[in-house]
């Protein structure tokens, strides 16, 4: 039986499901925007995230946040919606943008909390009033976080509006994976996508250029990136697929929720995010992958992540219970 712990983090509690031996473990800050600080597969801890109160506080790099209601960037925080323009602060000074949305920052409430021989999961919702008039529009957040004893995690969100007309939504994750000592000594695999092209405030131009430099696993070598991809094969999910002295990790994504995916290497070259987004950059603006919610209405989408310990090859195991 998976079991749950609480624990004292700063002016925060994390709650922590694990296992008895070890081997599984989740590690989440509700009232941090539902911040997961940590996952255990097969008794490797595949993030690299907040360990400190302090460093959840500084939140640099956003690890883990759950970025709504947009993800990445939106040129000078301003956007029109319903005859209305609205401004976000801009919180991204290097490119006088407005970049990942705020529920980061955001309180959740924990729902529920399911503990079985096999998994564990985490039910985490924010009820948003439109308090913020950058984004006066109310819906309800839930995110249910899960482990899987077989070595899978899991994370389902769910965005309803509570407006009297549509609202704009965009959702992204920002892990950041590590399976070895160094960004360098990782493998990449990549699906069939296309770059984004950017400008120099990071926005895009709308020239898509294919990229195949990792169709095949990759060593990443001194690769850099902060960069977006779009999706462009057929199937209705698609997988990204690292590697390294720890193991292999794939991540499955259904194509029609996220669409769009973020590579970024942070400069200690330490680890690297793989961030699914449902739309692309600055798509409050552009429009690109936004989903425009119907008063009352849900939009769903599911993020998994299964980790094979042995160098064996990454096996199939998309978005199944």
């Amino acid at each position: 039986m998976l079991t749950l712990d609480k624990i004292p983090f700063g002016p925060y509690e994390q709650y922590r499901l694990q296992s008895a031996d070890g081997q599984t473990a989740l590690h989440i800050v509700p009232a941090a925007g539902a911040n997961a600080s940590q996952v255990v597969l097969h008794g490797q801890p595949i993030l690299d995230g907040f360990e400190t109160p302090e460093a959840l506080a500084a939140a640099k790099g956003g690890k883990s946040a759950v970025l709504f209601p947009f993800p990445n960037r939106l040129q000078d925080g301003a956007y029109t919606w319903n005859g209305q323009t609205h401004h976000f602060p801009i919180n991204s000074p290097a490119t006088t943008n407005a970049i990942h949305g705020f529920v980061r920052h955001e309180a959740f409430e924990v729902d529920q909390v399911v503990l079985t021989n096999h998994y564990a999961a985490i039910h985490c919702t924010y009820h948003y009033s439109g308090k913020f008039d950058y984004f006066p529009f109310p819906f309800q957040l839930d995110l249910v976080f899960s482990v899987y004893t077989r070595g899978v995690f899991r994370l389902q969100a769910s965005v309803r509006n509570l407006n009297h007309f549509d609202i704009p939504v965009g959702l992204g994750w920002h892990p950041y994976f590590k399976l070895a000592d160094s960004t360098d000594a990782h493998h990449l695999t990549l699906p069939q996508a296309a770059l984004i092209d950017i400008d120099e405030r990071m926005l895009p131009t709308g020239i898509r250029t294919p990229y195949a430099d990792f169709a095949a696993p990759t060593p990443l070598g001194d690769t850099r990136f902060d960069n977006c991809f779009a999706y462009t094969g057929n199937e209705h999910s698609y997988a990204i697929a690292l590697a390294g002295t720890a193991g292999q990790l794939q991540l499955d994504l259904e194509a029609e929720s996220f669409p769009f995916f973020q590579l970024y290497t942070p400069d200690g070259r330490e680890s690297i995010a793989v961030e699914p987004m449902s739309c692309n950059i600055n798509a409050l603006q552009n429009h690109e992958g936004l989903v425009h919610l119907a008063p009352n209405g849900t939009w769903q989408a599911t993020i998994q992540a299964t980790f094979y310990p042995s160098t064996n090859r990454l096996k199939t195991n998309r978005l199944k219970d």
